[in-house]
């Protein structure tokens, strides 16, 4: 009794499946090193608020704007973006979560939608995005 698939076709298909397994994956991760562009308490709001430090984002909303997240995040511009949409399209999910219960509802992330902006990275020798923040 002959079978439809021929021993070179399932070697053939081990081969290419073992390939796949082995080849280099580039994943979604990337490693972001985050450097502030001046010493402003803004600057550090986003510096914070992007690399997921929660207590030094509560500690530099106090200082610049009495805790008042609405006004924070129509007033402050993290590298072009609202604060919260900065937060979150980098992957910090204990601030971006903190900031969208707090900041004006236009601002609000959408989890459903996600469009990342890595057009400022700059990869350095150690194939690290280097991500210069400003304020504004």
């Amino acid at each position: 009794m002959k079978h439809p698939i021929s021993l070179t076709s399932v070697t053939a298909l081990a081969v290419m499946v073992i390939a796949l397994l082995l080849a280099p994956f580039k994943g979604h991760a990337v490693d972001y090193e985050f450097v502030a562009a001046d010493n402003s308490t803004e600057t550090k709001a986003c510096l914070y608020a992007v690399t997921d430090d929660l207590s030094g984002l509560k500690l530099m909303a106090s200082r610049g704007f009495d805790r008042n997240y609405k006004r924070m995040s129509l007033e402050l511009k993290c590298n072009g973006q609202d604060i919260n949409h900065f937060s979150h399209s980098y992957g910090a999910v204990e601030t971006s979560a903190y900031l969208n219960k707090r900041v004006s509802s236009k601002f609000r992330v959408d989890d459903d939608i996600e469009i990342i902006d890595i057009s400022s990275a700059k990869p350095n020798a150690e194939g690290k995005a280097v991500i210069y923040i400003a304020s504004k």
